[in-house]
C-alpha cells in the first residue's frame, strides 16, 4: 500500500530534520518545523509551495502519535479500528460519563424555571467532577502510552509491525475519548455558570 502521505518519496523525519525515533517532545518538534519553515515557506527565495506543503504534511504525522506509528508500521490510515484490549478497561467509564452526561446537559438547556435549573444545578456538579474523574484516568493513560515510546527510544528497541499498529490504535482511542470528555467538561462548565 503506497503511503498517502510519503507524496514526494521522502519520509517526513527527513522532511523536517529530525531522527527517526518513536517518541517527540512537542517543542522540539515545532523548533525543527519552524527551521524548516524558515527554508522551504513559499515566501523565502528558496521555498516553494509544494515543499511548504510536504512540511506541513510531515509534521502533522510526526505530531500524531497514532499516525506517527501507523507511518512507521506502513500503513497510512487505520484499517478497522477494533478497541484494543488495553483500552477495555476504560471503555465502559468513558461511554458512562457520556450517556449520564448528555442527557442531563439535555434537559438542564430544556429547563426554563429557575427553580429547577437551581435543582439540575448541584447534579450538573456532580457529573462534572465525574467527567473530570474520568479525563484524569484517560490522561494518565495516554500518558503511559507515550511513556511506552520512550522507553522503545532509549532501549534501540524495534517493535514489530503489530505492536506499533496495537499501540497506535490505543492512542486514537485515548485522543478520542480525551476530545469527547473535554468537549463535555466544557459544556458542564458553561451551562453550570
Amino acid at each position: 500500500m503506497a503511503l498517502k502521505y510519503a507524496i514526494s518519496g521522502t519520509d517526513p523525519y527527513s522532511i523536517i530534520g529530525l531522527p527517526r525515533q518513536f517518541y517527540f517532545d512537542s517543542n522540539v518538534l515545532e523548533e525543527a518545523f519552524r527551521r524548516a519553515a524558515a527554508q522551504v515557506h513559499p515566501d523565502q527565495a528558496t521555498g516553494s509551495t509544494a515543499a511548504f506543503q510536504r512540511l506541513q504534511e510531515a509534521a502533522a504525522i510526526l505530531r500524531d502519535p497514532a499516525k506517527r506509528l501507523r507511518y512507521l508500521a506502513g500503513i497510512s490510515e487505520p484499517r478497522s479500528l477494533s478497541l484494543p484490549s488495553a483500552a477495555t478497561e476504560f471503555f465502559s467509564l468513558v461511554i458512562d460519563c457520556l450517556e449520564k452526561t448528555d442527557p442531563l446537559i439535555k434537559k438542564y438547556q430544556a429547563t426554563t424555571a429557575a427553580l429547577a435549573k437551581a435543582l439540575l444545578s448541584q447534579e450538573l456538579l456532580q457529573r462534572r467532577r465525574s467527567v473530570r474523574q474520568a479525563l484524569e484516568k484517560i490522561s494518565n493513560w495516554e500518558s503511559s502510552l507515550h511513556h511506552q515510546l520512550q522507553a522503545w527510544d532509549a532501549s534501540n528497541q524495534k517493535p514489530s509491525s503489530t505492536e506499533l499498529l496495537e499501540l497506535a490504535s490505543q492512542f486514537t482511542f485515548a485522543q478520542r475519548w480525551l476530545q469527547q470528555l473535554s468537549e463535555r467538561d466544557l459544556l458542564l462548565k458553561t451551562v453550570a455558570a
